[in-house]
């Protein structure tokens, strides 16, 4: 039986037994995103429509917007000068706003992809987590999760990372969602409350932490919940089923969605 105290092993195990089992430990975070990443490729079928390269342009899609933020945020934002422990909530909200440019970016990488709306979804919103992976998380979890003491940072950059996955896959079928000419009526407040929630997500995480003082083991949860609503609209089909409509003054075939098209 192998209990961890005060954040290491060695009390309880031998150097060489306490280093062998850290580094299988952080091997197993290292790879474990990878991993998903990959089975994530090969499950939704996007190998199937040879895809690849169509996520690398995603993520090279991602840098720029991310380039383009940094740069208006360094023109027209800059450094909060308030006291300490101050919340500056009105900059804090203008700069989220900023990540309407995420959206933007999701909508030229769909709009530029041909086929499904499946497929659109999946290699944009592919695209995007892997190359913000990339850049935030990956030298982090590749030089900090290989030191020899155990440290439960790592495992939540992983949880997080999976987590952010999930968010931009369902981010992607909103902004879809969204630019569907025929969306009904009745779904067009929805889904812009779900767009804004998608915008200010990672503000009203901020919020909470600020005002609750989370631990970073609530705030993964937090981010969770926040996430959840979009996840089920994804996993529903993009979409609640709706019946045949009229469009352009005919009536759609039998087996047809007024939004997906053929069933």
């Amino acid at each position: 039986m192998v209990s961890v105290v005060g954040g290491s092993l060695e009390r309880h195990l031998p150097t060489s037994a306490c280093h062998s089992t850290t580094q299988l430990l952080d091997g197993v975070r290292l790879t474990s995103r990878v991993i998903s990443e990959a089975d994530f490729h090969q499950q939704t079928g996007l190998s199937e429509y040879n895809a690849f390269w169509r996520c690398v342009q995603a993520g090279a899609t991602y840098l720029f917007v991310q380039l383009c933020k940094m740069l208006f945020l360094a023109t027209f934002f800059p450094t909060w000068e308030g006291g300490a422990g101050v919340y500056d909530f009105v900059g804090e909200f203008m700069k989220s706003t900023v990540d309407l440019a995420d959206l933007l970016g999701l909508h030229l990488v769909m709009s530029r992809n041909a086929g499904k709306g499946e497929y659109k979804i999946m290699v944009a919103a592919m695209g995007w987590a892997t190359a913000e992976l990339v850049m935030s998380r990956f030298l982090p979890l590749w030089v900090g999760a290989r030191g020899i003491e155990f440290d439960w940072k790592y495992i939540q950059m992983s949880f997080d990372s999976n987590i952010s996955l999930v968010h931009y896959i369902a981010m992607a079928a909103v902004v879809w969602m969204f630019t569907r000419y025929d969306l009904p009526k009745s779904f067009r407040l929805p889904v812009t409350v779900l767009l804004a929630l998608c915008v200010y997500k990672a503000f009203l995480i901020e919020l909470f932490v600020h005002v609750f003082l989370l631990g970073s083991w609530t705030v993964l949860l937090v981010k969770a919940v926040l996430t959840d609503p979009l996840k089920q609209i994804q996993r529903r089909g993009t979409v609640p089923p709706i019946q045949p409509t009229m469009r352009d003054g005919v009536m759609p075939p039998h087996g047809h969605n007024a939004l997906e098209g053929p069933l």
